[in-house]
């Protein structure tokens, strides 16, 4: 996994991907995985990972985006890239 990213989306979706910027104002976006975050009735905020693309339906998981699509992007943790990388890995794998 290289240049892992949070990003957040215009549309107010969290995504995490590898990211490859283009000269002609888009992205790729790699393995887009989109976060939700889910509070408990105990109160408790959970986290979850789901994929951002129909992948049982399309030959590559990348999606290229415009730039202005995009509000920021922010490094995250690095235990936020190794739960991507072995989330990514499994669903190659499956």
């Amino acid at each position: 996994m290289h240049n892992v990213k949070l990003i957040r989306m215009q549309s107010g979706e969290d995504i995490m991907a590898s990211l490859v910027e283009h000269e002609d104002d888009t992205v790729e976006l790699n393995d887009p995985m989109r976060l939700v975050f889910r509070r408990m009735p105990t109160g408790q905020t959970i986290m979850m990972m789901m994929p951002w693309l129909p992948i049982e339906l399309i030959q590559v998981n990348s999606a290229t985006v415009y730039i202005s699509d995009i509000v920021t992007t922010v490094e995250p943790k690095a235990a936020m890239v190794e739960y991507y990388g072995k989330l990514v890995t499994k669903l190659i794998d499956d």
